[in-house]
C-alpha cells in the first residue's frame, strides 16, 4: 500500500517490481546502487502514478542528471491501452521547475498537441532534477519510428537550450521525418525568399511546408544532391541534371 507523505515512503510492492524491472535492464547490482541513492528522493505521490516501467525509464535518467554534466534530456513513450495518437513526452532538466507555459510552444513548433501534464521533483543533493511529464497528440498517420523520435527527442533538447530557433520549421522533423540541422536549411531559404521581397509570410511558408512534408523532404533531398560533399558527383553541370532527373 502506498503511503503519501515524505519522499522515500513507497510501496513495497512497486520497491520490488522496480528491482526486478531494473535488475533485467542494468543488471541487479547496477539496480540495488541507483536504487539506495534514487529512493531516499522519489517524491510523495510518485509510485502512485508511474508504473514500474516507467520508473524503470525514469530512474536512471534522473541518476545521470543528478551526477553529470548534462542538465537536460527526454523520452518518448506510448501506454497499451493509449490510442495511435496519444504518447507522453518526458522532459528531465536540472534547476528549477519549467512553468508549462513555456513548455508549450516547445511542443507545439515540434507538431505535438499538449493534453496534459504532470510535474516531479527529485532533491538529489546539490542538484535539484525535475520530470515533466506531458501526454501529447500527434497527426493521424505520423511515422513516430525509433528514429524519428529520436530526431523529435534531440530537436526539443535543441530548442530547450536555445541551439535552434523556436519556430514552426521545427515541425518538419516531426511531420517529415528530416533531422534539426536539415529543417534549418528551409529555413535559411525561407528567411532568403522574405529578403527578396517575397510576399508571403514566413508562418505561411512554415505552414504550408508543414502540409505538404513529402515536398519538404524533397526539396531537403535536392539541396543535398546540389550542395552536399557526400553526394560522390563532383561536376556542378551533372549535379543539376540528376536533381533534374
Amino acid at each position: 500500500m502506498s503511503v503519501n507523505g515524505a519522499p522515500g515512503q513507497v510501496a513495497v510492492d512497486w520497491v520490488a517490481a522496480v528491482r526486478a524491472a531494473l535488475a533485467v535492464e542494468i543488471g541487479a547490482e547496477r539496480a540495488d546502487d541507483l536504487l539506495a541513492r534514487l529512493l531516499p528522493v522519489v517524491p510523495a505521490g510518485y509510485d502512485e502514478l508511474n508504473w514500474p516501467n516507467s520508473a524503470v525509464l525514469d530512474l536512471p535518467l534522473v541518476d545521470r542528471l543528478a551526477s553529470g554534466a548534462e542538465r537536460v534530456a527526454t523520452a518518448m513513450m506510448q501506454f497499451k491501452e493509449a490510442g495511435v495518437t496519444e504518447w507522453r513526452f518526458r522532459v528531465y532538466h536540472v534547476g528549477a521547475a519549467v512553468p508549462i507555459a513555456d513548455l508549450l510552444p516547445l511542443l507545439d513548433n515540434l507538431g505535438f498537441r499538449a493534453i496534459d501534464e504532470r510535474a516531479f521533483h527529485f532533491s538529489c543533493g546539490e542538484r535539484d532534477v525535475w520530470i515533466h511529464d506531458v501526454g501529447v497528440r500527434v497527426p493521424e498517420g505520423t511515422d513516430l519510428s525509433p528514429n524519428v523520435r529520436a530526431e523529435v527527442q534531440s530537436a526539443f533538447i535543441a530548442e530547450f537550450t536555445e541551439h535552434v530557433e523556436v519556430d514552426g520549421m521545427n515541425r518538419l522533423v516531426l511531420l517529415a521525418g528530416l533531422t534539426t540541422r536539415q529543417a534549418e536549411v528551409l529555413r535559411a531559404y525561407s528567411r532568403y525568399l522574405r529578403q527578396t521581397g517575397f510576399p508571403f509570410s514566413q508562418q505561411f511558408i512554415e505552414a504550408t511546408l508543414a502540409r505538404n512534408p513529402a515536398i519538404a523532404a524533397g526539396l531537403v533531398s535536392i539541396f543535398a544532391a546540389l550542395f552536399d560533399p557526400a553526394a560522390g558527383e563532383v561536376d556542378p553541370t551533372r549535379r543539376r541534371e540528376r536533381c533534374a532527373e
